[in-house]
């Protein structure tokens, strides 16, 4: 049965500590007060997923202060192409800094909402959301998340949002532009202090289908 909320399994494959599990398990808590209702349940190899599960685990990537970790969906739903599985790597050599240095909760979330889809499945293979990749001015043209970056800054019409247009495969297109949005959690580069989350995503949220509590 599902209970109603947005439930969110982490699975450790090795690799973390349990204070960098528990920083999954808070990122997971926090996704689930955003993403406010079910969505439908997937079969994996016989296990019922409600709603998402995903594997975690450090690896070595590239060394200390480069990739610090990566993520997204590894099976989707069919029909509306919301993720069922997917998988969250960290480096391990820059798990144990980010643990002292109080960013690897902002990270895990960042990395967290790759795998519910953010920046991952805006494309055209998938739903769609993203005009202009690979150019000068990706933007995201969901009509919620346009109208959220609208009254953000005082337009008087829904405004294509920026995204982000610097970096490699791994940075642009696939979240909010850094100029425009600066420390905001899905921007590409992680900012010192607070990294909020904006109404913005949470409206990148509901244009993809999900529904989602926008007072969180």
């Amino acid at each position: 049965m599902t209970n109603g909320t947005y439930n969110i399994e982490v699975r450790s494959l090795g690799g973390l500590t349990p204070a960098q599990e528990a920083a999954f398990a808070s990122a997971a808590d926090r996704w689930s007060q955003l993403i406010s209702a079910d969505v439908p349940r997937f079969r994996l190899n016989g296990e019922v997923v409600d709603d998402l599960l995903i594997f975690a685990r450090g690896a070595a990537l590239d060394g200390p202060s480069g990739t610090l970790g990566q993520a997204g969906p590894r099976q989707i739903r069919p029909d509306s192409l919301l993720p069922a599985v997917g998988l969250m790597e960290f480096d391990t050599a820059d798990l144990a800094r980010m643990e002292l240095d109080g960013s690897l909760e902002n990270v895990c979330f960042h990395e967290m909402g790759h795998v519910c889809g953010l920046g991952t499945l805006w494309g055209e293979d998938f739903m769609g959301l993203l005009v202009g990749a690979e150019t000068a001015n990706p933007v995201f043209t969901g009509e919620n998340a346009m109208s959220e970056f609208a009254a953000l800054i005082e337009a008087d019409d829904p405004t294509p949002v920026p995204v982000e247009n610097r970096g490699g495969p791994g940075t642009r297109d696939g979240h909010w532009r850094e100029f425009v949005f600066a420390n905001e959690l899905m921007t590409g580069f992680l900012n010192p202090g607070a990294n909020p989350v904006s109404r913005v995503t949470a409206a990148a949220l509901q244009d993809m289908g999900y529904q989602v509590n926008f007072d969180a």
